[in-house]
């Protein structure tokens, strides 16, 4: 997608040399698209004749209007991930989406003719920009590696934060020192070299390819739902890398060969920001932000265990020995076992305390007249006549 997206966009420069040619040779004119009371400076913003400006606009401020969109989605989220090593890879995530929206406005800068406003604006922020995202893709590369090993990042969020930031005031010195020397050079503000430009970026590139090697180890461990996250970093610090070594062989050799400098020296570090910030955005910001809230397998399994208390933890204190045969009962009589094996009975066995007795209303039987006048109670209470 990234190759042919850079392919269509060479083929409109070709398309959009004579009309740039046209400009140059007779500046007074405006362009179709343009106002008569607008500055040459931004005659491609609106040129419909030189239709890359346009086209590079609108994808950069589609890119602007998603990052937005992400940054508040990240910033809403945060207060409901429950895993906090997941909540300490978000503040990561919501640097890289700080540097990728600057890389979208910048593309204005490289539409907008160089200028003594718009040339430190280029040289100061393309490698401040960069070093920020690949250094926050370097530092989620750390946590990751110790996430796929034990569980733990190898540095806490705090110290990942902090380290993101020392090594992008690394570019920021590098980018003020090498811009102070051009702007004092022979006078002559902005005067340099492609090479020269691309040398500026060595720090960043070396960014780069640690973070890119980084990404390999994260493949290496036993927690493999971590391993996913090391795949997007893997996967956009690839396309990261074809697009880098595209735009440097255009803008140093490329442009010099087929005679186009410097008329494609800012299409092609245009097409560079815009190509790159879109892959940051689908290869790495999306499907970081959709897996923030969901949960891992393995906490899962830990949280429906945790919710039935009975099949982890073990009990305390004493059992009801009421429900519990004795340890004897096998040589106890059956018919023993119909008073003592019933979970209802009292621990007390009940005997039997005497013979039974009957309480049945005695009946009046007829007198005898040999043996003389019968009490009619003699029989209830045991009397011999």
């Amino acid at each position: 997608m990234i190759p042919a997206i850079i392919l269509v966009a060479l083929f409109l420069l070709f398309h959009s040399e004579p009309s740039n040619a046209q400009n140059n040779t007779n500046v007074s004119s405006v362009p179709s698209g343009c106002g008569s009371n607008l500055g040459s400076d931004y005659y491609l913003l609106c040129d419909k004749n030189s239709s890359w400006g346009i086209i590079l606009e609108t994808l950069a401020t589609a890119g602007i209007v998603v990052s937005l969109v992400l940054i508040v989605i990240l910033v809403g989220c945060i207060p409901f991930v429950k895993d906090c090593r997941k909540r300490a890879n978000a503040a990561l995530l919501f640097f890289f989406l700080l540097g990728t929206f600057g890389l979208f406005g910048l593309t204005f800068a490289f539409i907008i003719k160089s200028n003594e406003r718009t040339c430190p604006t280029r040289i100061f922020l393309f490698g401040v920009l960069f070093a920020m995202c690949f250094s926050s893709l370097f530092c989620h590369n750390l946590r990751l590696m110790g996430l796929v090993r034990n569980g733990k990042g190898f540095v806490t969020g705090g110290w990942a934060v902090t380290l993101l930031i020392a090594l992008t005031l690394v570019q920021v010195i590098i980018a003020i020192e090498w811009l102070i020397t051009v702007l004092v050079r022979d006078n002559l503000p902005c005067n340099y070299f492609q090479y020269e430009f691309v040398t500026l970026l060595i720090y960043v590139m070396f960014l780069l390819v640690l973070a890119w090697i980084t990404s390999l180890f994260v493949f290496c461990g036993v927690h493999k739902e971590w391993k996913k996250h090391g795949a997007f970093v893997f996967l956009t610090t690839d396309l990261t890398v074809c697009i880098w070594v595209v735009w440097i062989i255009m803008l140093t050799r490329g442009n010099v060969d087929l005679n186009k400098r410097p008329l494609w020296d800012d299409p092609v570090l245009s097409i560079a920001l815009v190509s790159n910030a879109w892959v940051f955005i689908l290869f790495y910001v999306i499907p970081e932000i959709h897996y923030l809230n969901c949960g891992n397998k393995d906490d899962m399994y830990d949280d429906a265990a945790s919710a039935m208390p009975t099949l982890t933890y073990q009990k305390h204190g004493l059992e009801n020995k009421m429900f519990r045969k004795d340890e004897g009962d096998d040589d106890v009589p059956k018919d023993k076992h119909l008073y003592m094996d019933s979970p209802y009975d009292s621990t007390l066995p009940m005997q039997n305390l005497g013979p039974s007795r009957d309480f049945s209303i005695p009946r009046p039987h007829t007198r005898n007249a040999q043996n003389g006048p019968e009490h009619p109670y003699n029989e209830y209470y045991g009397r011999k006549p």
